[in-house]
């Protein structure tokens, strides 16, 4: 099973390299996983990581620059373009993030090996938020939610709140799983990292976007998806 890290990306090109770098290095089947960064167009310095990184690892490291998009979540469903039929396993990643536990690939294909409809979502310790409740921040995924539902994560909001979304899915239909694998979190809430200019601008989109008023008010399409995984769960158990 293929595994593709899909990242959105913005003047971090040191995140982009930890990143990549920690999830290779650590990985057990290495020939196995990807990565696409989503770069905006006026984003040199990502653009310039990338080449160097795709003279390092070759088509294991991809780009796809497009115009800026105030959304995440349409930036992460962007990376979708770049994948070849047979990457099965997406993971929902972002330039702040270093992968701590070696061979983690293969905990997360096993789990999803486990159950035949694949419609699970997988999670990590993010020695962070999801330590503290059963709630998993940059989850993996299977191809199989993208056919279903039509995206990787929902594009409707700006920045916070695409992790909460699949979760509550997920927590309807009760398919998550938590993996014996350590994803660090370099988050600035935890002091981890000092807030950059990326982080100030996502704040400032979330708070005009008000997005936790945003996700009750979309709670009925949570509901919706939910079901729509289910009745797919079902619908492979009779066939």
């Amino acid at each position: 099973m293929k595994i593709a890290l899909l990242c959105p990306t913005r003047g971090r090109p040191d995140g982009m390299e930890r990143l990549w770098k920690s999830a290779y290095e650590t990985a057990q089947e290495k020939e196995n996983l990807i990565i696409v960064f989503r770069i905006d167009k006026d984003d040199q310095v990502s653009h310039l990581k990338y080449i160097d990184l795709a003279q390092q690892y070759g088509n294991q490291v991809r780009e796809i620059v497009c115009d800026r998009h105030p959304s995440l979540g349409k930036a992460t469903n962007d990376c979708l373009w770049m994948l070849e039929k047979d990457v099965e396993i997406l993971h929902l990643a972002g330039d702040d993030l270093i992968f701590r536990t070696e061979f983690w690939d293969e905990e997360v294909r096993k789990v999803f090996k486990q159950q035949d409809d694949h419609i699970f979502l997988a999670y990590g310790s993010d020695l962070y938020i999801s330590d503290n409740q059963r709630f998993g921040t940059h989850p993996f995924l299977h191809k199989k939610q993208v056919e279903i539902l039509g995206y990787a994560v929902t594009d409707v909001f700006v920045g916070s709140y695409l992790d909460t979304y699949l979760n509550r899915v997920y927590d309807i239909i009760n398919r998550k799983i938590k993996l014996p694998i350590i994803i660090e979190h370099m988050h600035g809430a935890a002091n981890k990292a000092i807030y950059d200019q990326t982080m100030l601008e996502k704040f400032e989109r979330e708070k005009k976007q008000n997005s936790g008023m945003l996700f009750y008010e979309i709670f009925p399409k949570i509901k919706e998806d939910a079901l729509k995984l289910w009745e797919y769960i079902k619908s492979y158990e009779n066939n």
